[in-house]
């Protein structure tokens, strides 16, 4: 057991699908169970190639927008992120909270892989293997998606 932010690039090479533990940060590789983080690859602008995980989600696609998926590109030197989850949200008064994602953070996920965000974006993604027995939405995969940038969430 890891947690998801620990999980390598060697860790998917071995292990092709890994599941999220009842302790929601953690990781274990699969027995076949719900919601697998399943290794996929990655096709950067710059026509290079990576490797990386997503999660897919039950419903025939385009059920969800692909950055629901939680791409993340894994690279000897670091993850980079793709999904930045849920960062801006309007409270109950209407309020805006939450903070939108500095460029100095950003920059430094772009960092890890060594490339400017135009060599990255847009990125294209698809899963590389086949869910497991038991998983909720089987049949919805190869989980796919392009994305143009970094995403997060501005919930309304």
């Amino acid at each position: 057991m890891k947690q998801l932010t620990e999980l390598t690039l060697d860790d998917l090479l071995d292990t092709p699908v890994w599941k999220r533990s009842m302790r929601a940060k953690f990781v274990n590789p699969i027995e076949g169970l719900v919601s697998p983080f399943m290794r996929s690859r990655f096709q950067l602008a710059d026509g290079s190639t990576a490797i990386g995980h997503c999660q897919p989600s039950p419903g025939e696609p385009p059920a969800y927008p692909p950055a629901y998926l939680r791409p993340c590109i894994l690279t000897p030197s670091g993850r980079v992120p793709l999904w930045l989850g849920g960062r801006v949200w309007k409270d109950a008064r209407g309020k805006k909270r939450g903070a939108e994602p500095s460029q100095d953070e950003l920059a430094e996920y772009y960092d890890v892989p060594g490339r400017r965000p135009e060599q990255i974006f847009p990125v294209t993604f698809l899963s590389d293997v086949e869910p497991p027995a038991g998983f909720i939405g089987e049949g919805t995969v190869p989980a796919s998606g392009s994305m143009r940038g970094t995403e997060f969430a501005w919930a309304d």
